[in-house]
């Protein structure tokens, strides 16, 4: 009888592919790549990267960015499958950082000095709906992804899939952007990534759950 009753339960179970933890690494990477080269093709890059003299803040912002992406892409990876005591919080040391240029906005705003110029920006629309588009796509991969496994925390993972995808998407986009300015990046370069963040927080948990 136990035999029987635990052949039942068996019976219909079919072995799934062990996931590898490369795989996300390697996918985002190609997507962004492919993201950069569609963006050089349709709106072009930076003159200073062309040269291959970027200005510093370019550096500057696109580390970030990049450290904010890799740390909460780590994190989801981490997440995505059961364990004790796990935890991957270097996402939350890169979001401090980056929570740099907001704040440098905002300080700005307080002082008077804020140039009104960013608000109305045409190329602020751009930034947000190409950074977007592309966070869409990024994260509709890392979430295909993340479904093959078993979710831990899928309201946190939803918060990282989409911070890591704006994270890249915006990088992508900024290798475009002229703007030199850090209350630039700290307003519209923040307002996607923080977007991005929030669709992943409220899309995104009901399907990693399982």
């Amino acid at each position: 009888m136990p035999d029987s009753f635990i052949q039942s339960l068996v019976a219909d179970l079919k072995p799934v592919r062990r996931l590898n933890n490369r795989d996300p690494w390697l996918v985002m990477g190609l997507l962004c790549l492919a993201a950069i080269g569609a963006v050089s093709a349709t709106i072009g890059l930076r003159a200073d990267l062309i040269a291959g003299h970027p200005a510093d803040i370019v550096l500057l912002r696109s580390g970030v960015m990049l450290a904010l992406g890799a740390a909460s892409l780590a994190a989801v990876i981490a997440y995505a499958r059961p364990g004790v005591g796990q935890h991957a919080d270097g996402w939350v040391w890169a979001a401090v950082v980056a929570a740099l240029f907001p704040a440098i906005a905002m300080l700005s705003a307080i002082e008077g000095q804020f140039p009104k110029w960013i608000l109305t920006a045409p190329s602020g629309a751009l930034c947000l709906g190409i950074s977007l588009t592309i966070a869409l796509v990024l994260g509709a991969a890392l979430t295909s992804w993340v479904r093959r496994g078993a979710s831990t925390r899928p309201v946190l993972q939803g918060w990282l899939i989409g911070l890591s995808s704006g994270a890249f998407g915006t990088f992508s986009y900024s290798l475009h952007c002229a703007s030199t300015t850090v209350t630039y990046a700290g307003f519209w370069y923040t307002g996607a990534i923080v977007l991005s963040a929030g669709i992943g927080r409220l899309a995104l948990p009901g399907l990693l759950r399982w």
